[in-house]
C-alpha cells in the first residue's frame, strides 16, 4: 500500500511539474509577444510618427483565448475537477498558438503597410 501510494504521488508531482513547465513556457510566449508589438510600436513612433495599427482579428481572438484560459484556471483552482485538466492544456496550447500566429500576423501586417507608405 506505501508503495502505490509513492508511486501515485511521484505521478501527480510529476503531472503538477509538467503543467507548471507549460504554463511558464506560455506565460513567456504571451509576455515576449506584447513586449516585441510594444518595441514595434515605439519604433515606429519614433521614426515615422504616428500610424495608426489597428488590432487584427487574430490579435482579438488571442486576447479571447487567454482571458478564457485564465477564467479556467482560476476556476480549477478553486474547485478541483479533473476535466479542467484537459480543458487547460487544450487551452494553453491554443493561446500559444494563437499567441504566436497573430504576433507573425501583425509583423507582416506593419511591414507591408510601412513599405507601402
Amino acid at each position: 500500500m506505501g508503495l502505490t501510494a509513492c508511486s501515485q504521488g511521484g505521478s501527480t508531482s510529476a503531472r503538477r511539474s509538467a503543467r507548471i513547465w507549460t504554463q511558464s513556457r506560455v506565460t513567456v510566449v504571451v509576455l515576449a509577444r506584447d513586449g516585441m508589438l510594444l518595441t514595434t510600436a515605439v519604433v515606429i513612433i519614433l521614426v515615422a510618427g504616428y500610424r495608426r495599427f489597428p488590432p487584427s482579428i487574430y490579435g482579438k481572438i488571442t486576447t479571447a483565448v487567454q482571458i478564457i484560459l485564465v477564467f479556467v484556471v482560476v476556476t480549477q483552482a478553486a474547485l478541483p475537477a479533473e476535466g479542467l485538466d484537459s480543458v487547460q492544456t487544450v487551452l494553453r496550447y491554443t493561446v500559444a498558438f494563437f499567441t504566436c500566429f497573430s504576433g507573425l500576423h501583425y509583423s507582416v501586417t506593419v511591414a507591408r503597410r510601412l513599405s507601402g507608405s
